[in-house]
């Protein structure tokens, strides 16, 4: 160092002052969108957070050829007075005893789902779940054959893959509907063991990680009841965030000290989430990637050991979700991207942060309809934020520097393509141009919060160990607690098939046709779903289908259901190949029905099999004797 000259150590400061500033300067983009001042031809103004960091990187490595000891790594480390750390072993009587404790409050927090475990939000994303739980028991009884091979959108190929598949929660579910048990109280009883597993799963992190018992089990109590978690309460998949922090902590132990075998529970770790959630896995591995991005930064060295470890759990995550992914790889045709501007909609901006969702006891009554969609109501709480701003910021160490990265990055990954480092990876990874949703990002910054904040209220609970600073540390965390209670409006799913289905004969593999198709019910969802809850029963494959795609014909069909009783929509749902046809009153309307009805009567394609009614009006089903010759659709 002695023999640098003096020029080029001044250099570097002044490239270290200049790159901070442009990260703030970045960082300011984000939140507020940045200024302009001046008039022309002398305007100041920011550009995007994105094209700023790049400029930065361009400095910091300009700086380095110009000084490469100290590095702007060895700076950082130094002025955040980074040390280590180790993770502690939680012992199985403290997660046993954290795992009781959380079961009173899961009981009084998600008693109506308990009380009616058959019950949803709605009938939509919910029945589809049902439907992929059903599909994957049936699977599994045949041997996993035609697994992706999803029974929708006949003859469509590779239809499971359309969505996010959720393997694992269909894996866990088969035992219980093997036994009998209805397949809907099966999918609420999974929706409340996920929360609970996320009190348990993050009490483990935040205890191997240092924190005291009351922190870790009020960190995990924060992502039990996770506000966000509820804006997805009709998304099974998106419950599956307890994985996440079982990754983060197979991550550190193998960062800490790494061998082969931390590898290989690290890729278990990893498959296991993205086998519940392609989403959860996709946005884990970007978290991954973020704290050890930190855990570098914060002046760790990568060994030999480092690499192996991580060349072990990428190759074993590759291995394990070969198989799983073939059916995207089958389906790449209709899932390969999203279109930008769809990417864009689903994008969160920083104001979201403070939208509250419809199911928070609390806020929920004022929470404002969202101009764009309700994905974005990614509101977490005060409280958190409160203490994960102690956690991390107060004596930083090599663990908080990296869960500071790892919140940063999650949180601008919610923030996709207005986000600075998303738009990057839309453009150039095409791993993540599937995705429609990256505010879905917000539920791992929810699990980087909850973390953070047991963090902090531990460093309060240590701060001053006196009977009343602890117990106004209690009173924090039970405030944090009581902040997150959901409010629950549930509707009871029928356990038993609808009547008029009783008629289809048993044991044919035939395909069924319900009308109308893709039909919007005003205060519904699509009617879809509502046709693959009853799938699980009849077991009959369906031309309908309900998805995160659809397949280029389906638009078709559905103007085919629009145009009866005109012969043409007859004749065009005809060519599309069912061997069974249900036409139902309430979706078409009384007086249309009954038009339809009269229409179908004249028709000798069509042979009335079974006529039943319930409170929803009547229900009709025909077989499909001969195929009608396809004419074309009318101007």
């Amino acid at each position: 160092m002695s023999d640098t000259p003096l020029w080029r150590i001044r250099v570097a400061h002044v490239c270290d002052v200049v790159a901070g500033i442009m990260v703030a300067q970045a960082l300011w983009s984000h939140l507020f969108g940045g200024y302009r001042l001046g008039a022309e031809p002398f305007v100041l103004s920011t550009r995007s957070a994105g094209r700023i960091l790049l400029e930065v990187l361009v400095l910091v490595a300009l700086r380095h050829v110009v000084l490469w000891r100290p590095s702007l790594r060895d700076r950082i480390a130094g002025s955040l007075r980074a040390r280590s750390w180790s993770s502690s072993p939680v012992s199985w009587r403290e997660a046993i005893l954290a795992s009781v404790l959380y079961l009173p409050l899961v009981t009084v927090y998600l008693w109506p789902q308990l009380a009616q475990p058959s019950a949803v939000p709605d009938l939509g994303d919910p029945l589809f779940s049902m439907w992929t739980l059903s599909h994957v028991a049936d699977s599994a009884a045949r041997g996993f054959a035609g697994l992706l091979d999803g029974r929708m959108f006949h003859p469509s190929v590779a239809t499971y893959a359309w969505s996010d598949l959720g393997l694992l929660p269909g894996l866990i579910a088969t035992p219980f509907l093997w036994l009998g048990i209805p397949l809907a109280a099966v999918y609420g009883l999974l929706i409340v063991a996920a929360c609970w597993a996320s009190g348990v799963t993050l009490f483990a992190l935040a205890r191997a990680t240092g924190a005291p018992w009351p922190a870790a089990w009020m960190g995990g109590a924060l992502l039990a009841f996770l506000p966000y978690r509820f804006a997805h309460y009709s998304h099974l998949q998106m419950q599956g965030v307890f994985l996440a922090p079982l990754a983060l902590l197979c991550l550190l132990r193998a960062l800490e000290r790494p061998t082969a075998k931390r590898g290989l529970l690290l890729a278990a770790a990893v498959a296991m989430q993205a086998w519940w959630s392609t989403y959860l896995g996709a946005f884990v591995i970007v978290a991954l990637g973020g704290v050890t991005l930190g855990w570098w930064l914060s002046g760790r060295d990568v060994t030999r050991a480092h690499v192996r470890a991580i060349v072990i759990a990428s190759t074993a995550c590759v291995l394990l979700m070969t198989p799983y992914l073939a059916g995207y790889i089958r389906a790449r045709d209709i899932v390969a991207s999203r279109p930008r501007e769809e990417v864009a909609l689903y994008s969160a901006e920083p104001a979201d942060y403070r939208s509250p969702n419809g199911h928070h006891a609390w806020y929920g009554a004022h929470a404002p309809i969202h101009e764009k969609n309700a994905e974005r109501h990614l509101s977490l709480g005060v409280a958190p934020w409160a203490l994960a701003a102690i956690g991390v910021a107060t004596a930083p160490t090599s663990l908080t520097v990296a869960v500071a990265t790892g919140l940063l990055v999650t949180l601008d990954g919610s923030l996709g393509l207005n986000g600075a480092v998303y738009p990057v990876f839309y453009d150039y990874v095409p791993l993540l141009r599937p995705f429609r949703v990256p505010a879905r990002f917000g539920l791992i910054v929810g699990v980087f919060l909850a973390w953070a904040a047991a963090l902090g209220a531990g460093r309060l609970w240590r701060a001053r160990a006196t009977p009343w600073s602890r117990a106004m540390v209690l009173l924090v965390g039970v405030a944090a607690i009581v902040e997150t209670r959901p409010a629950l409006a549930l509707t009871p799913v029928p356990t038993t098939m609808d009547e008029i289905y009783a008629s289809l004969p048993s044991g044919r593999d035939a395909t069924l046709l319900e009308l109308p198709v893709r039909r919007l019910v005003p205060g519904e969802f699509s009617v879809d779903p509502w046709y693959l809850y009853q799938a699980t029963f009849h077991k009959y494959r369906l031309i309908n289908g309900y998805s995160g795609h659809f397949p280029p014909w389906y638009h078709a069909l559905g103007e085919a259901s629009a145009a009866l009783p005109d012969a043409w929509g007859f004749e065009e749902i005809a060519t599309r190949g069912p061997d069974f046809v249900a036409f139902h009153a309430r979706l078409f309307g009384a007086a249309r029905y009954q038009e339809i009805v009269d229409a179908v009567t004249d028709r000798p394609e069509y042979e009335l099999l079974a006529v039943s009614a319930d409170a929803d009006g009547e229900h009709r089903l025909y077989r499909i004797t001969r195929i009608a010759r396809p004419v074309s659709q009318p101007d």
